[in-house]
């Protein structure tokens, strides 16, 4: 391998492993890349035939890119999500697209912290509402809307969460 490619593969794990930018004291941007590639051999003993990606298409891969950005009390982060020849959405079916995932806005006031966009989280141990993703079983039921969270104390927090056409104003002892 020459000097080339070996540049190249070093800054490629270096970037995908941890992504922390330092830029004068102002803020900080860091990221994850989470990658799933597929390949697909056909097969009519097991009936992996008639499908496109197996008659077809030799592989599939989704991508997703998280890069979140804190300043001060601020917090904002986005993410980008990538499906080539994809299998997750319909497994008989070949998906291609790209675009934004899903972004939020936080920021913390004091005691006070006020989070809108796309939003993950959960009501006790989840059986009233969860909000959650699981993106390689292509499962990602966040809740848009705007999340109101106070603590009052270390073991006292007050939560609003806007669900549906639900508002839940949650007292929790923790």
């Amino acid at each position: 391998m020459d000097w080339k490619n070996r540049y190249i593969c070093i800054l490629i794990i270096v970037l995908i492993y941890n992504c922390d930018i330092f830029a004068q004291g102002k803020g900080t941007l860091s990221g994850g890349l989470e990658s799933n590639f597929n390949y697909f051999v056909r097969d009519s003993l097991i009936g992996a035939y008639d499908i496109p990606q197996y008659d077809h298409l030799l592989y599939g891969a989704e991508s997703w890119l998280n890069l979140k950005y804190n300043y001060d009390t601020w917090e904002l982060g986005v993410r980008f999500d990538m499906f080539n020849n994809s299998n997750l959405k319909n497994p008989n079916d070949a998906y291609s697209d790209q675009g934004l995932g899903n972004w939020y806005v936080k920021k913390k006031i004091d005691d006070l912290e006020i989070s809108g966009g796309y939003l993950y989280d959960q009501i006790g141990s989840g059986t009233i509402y969860r909000a959650y993703e699981e993106r390689p079983l292509f499962i990602d039921n966040s809740l848009f809307g705007i999340k109101l969270k106070y603590n009052f104390s270390e073991t006292l927090l007050l939560k609003y969460l806007p669900v549906n056409k639900n508002i839940y104003l949650i007292l929790i002892l923790q």
